[in-house]
């Protein structure tokens, strides 16, 4: 049978083991989520740019029916 202190002993080390592991989830949790925002910024930008581009030809075809 176990002493109380081997108990806690153990409980100690099983703490720190997923302690350590909850490090390294949060560290991967970090990477997916800045991997996650640089493809949402690429898509972003590219729906900004199809954007403008729109706002530019809605500009220019206002302009040419207003000069007729």
């Amino acid at each position: 049978m176990m002493t109380r202190e081997q108990y806690v002993e153990q409980m100690k080390k099983q703490l720190d083991e997923w302690n350590a592991k909850l490090g390294e989830w949060e560290q991967e949790v970090q990477k997916a989520q800045a991997s996650v925002k640089s493809r949402y910024a690429v898509q972003i930008e590219a729906l900004q740019r199809q954007r403008d581009e729109t706002i530019r030809r809605l500009n220019e075809a206002r302009d040419s029916s207003q000069a007729a």
